[in-house]
């Protein structure tokens, strides 16, 4: 949940593609908050999650395509000026397919954000933030923290008990 702002505050950078760090945070958020549903889905029980988990990773695989194209771009880059001037112009054409490669992902990823599917899943994840957990599980969860406190409680008991012994 603390990942949402996250892919809405980076969703204009990766709409302008300036910096690559807009793309790069927001598929960060994306599979972040994609790996804490998927860990506690079965807690969750609601059908709304497994299609927020589908749509975040069709996000973020779609981020992810031009994230990697920025990563070889700025690594391509870097060895180019290692290279020297006779061998750089051997690698114009590869710097020229990264570039048309870039520019069809970056497409890809403004008409995925531009589409109703992205809509679809910032307003279903909002309304899933809003709902929060079911009550099942609150109770779920004070039973198992108290359980928990009982079980570290005896053993802490335990530990002074036997730390206080060697003292003596």
């Amino acid at each position: 949940a603390e990942d949402f702002p996250e892919v809405l505050f980076y969703e204009g950078g990766a709409w302008l593609g300036v910096d690559p760090e807009g793309v790069h945070q927001m598929s960060v958020a994306a599979r972040r908050i994609r790996e804490a549903l998927k860990f506690f889905r079965k807690s969750l029980a609601q059908r709304s999650v497994v299609k927020i988990i589908r749509d975040m990773k069709w996000l973020a695989m779609i981020l992810g395509a031009v994230r990697d194209l920025d990563v070889y771009q700025e690594n391509f880059e870097g060895y180019s000026t290692i290279v020297g001037k006779n061998d750089r112009a051997n690698l114009d054409s590869y710097q020229e397919e990264l570039d048309q490669q870039r520019r069809q992902a970056r497409k890809r990823l403004i008409k995925a954000l531009s589409s109703p599917r992205y809509e679809q899943l910032i307003n279903r994840f909002k309304r899933f933030l809003e709902l929060g957990p079911p009550q099942s599980l609150l109770n779920q969860s004070r039973t198992v923290y108290m359980h928990g406190m009982k079980l570290v409680s005896k053993r802490l008991k335990r530990v002074i008990k036997k730390g206080r012994a060697i003292n003596k």
